[in-house]
């Protein structure tokens, strides 16, 4: 359970330790901006691969030409602030980004969770040089089933492509 609880031990930890008690819902083109934050705090933390300025030109992509063509897309949100959130085409996860004040807090497993429920298969690509998305693909019975030498831009950034069944 995501619910905080009463125990002694739960009163000494920070809210920063707490997992999160969140709401999960459908994005909505007023959320672009929340979630370009969402998504720069994340990319910012976890993708050292990029520089300044390749995450500034995609920053500036994001919310005209990314997140407008998600094809269904859910946000988590903990006191109506986005905290995270999942992009989807069928079975194929676009993008999943998290805050990185909410990482290891159960977020993006709930949000993965969440798309799972009526998709027996899924399917996602993770920059080669993410390790820490790469574990976390892994953790949640991803394997890798094949690898590309550029990202979907042809930057040679590689990504390996999971599955799941």
């Amino acid at each position: 359970s995501t619910a905080p609880t009463t125990s002694a031990s739960s009163k000494r930890r920070s809210s920063a330790d707490r997992p999160a008690v969140m709401e999960i819902r459908l994005g909505r083109p007023d959320d672009f901006e929340d979630l370009t934050g969402v998504w720069f705090r994340a990319v910012s933390s976890t993708h050292g691969f990029l520089g300044e300025a390749q995450i500034e030109a995609y920053r500036v992509r994001l919310p005209v030409e990314f997140l407008p063509h998600v094809k269904e897309l859910w946000v988590a949100e903990e006191d109506g602030r986005s905290i995270g959130f999942i992009g989807m085409d069928g079975s194929e996860i676009d993008m999943l980004f998290v805050d990185p004040d909410w990482h290891g807090r159960g977020v993006g497993t709930r949000l993965l969770e969440m798309v799972s429920e009526d998709r027996p298969r899924l399917t996602v690509s993770c920059n080669e040089q993410n390790p820490q998305g790469l574990a976390f693909y892994e953790a949640r019975g991803f394997r890798p089933v094949g690898r590309s030498g550029t990202d979907t831009d042809g930057n040679a950034f590689p990504l390996i492509h999971f599955e799941r069944d």
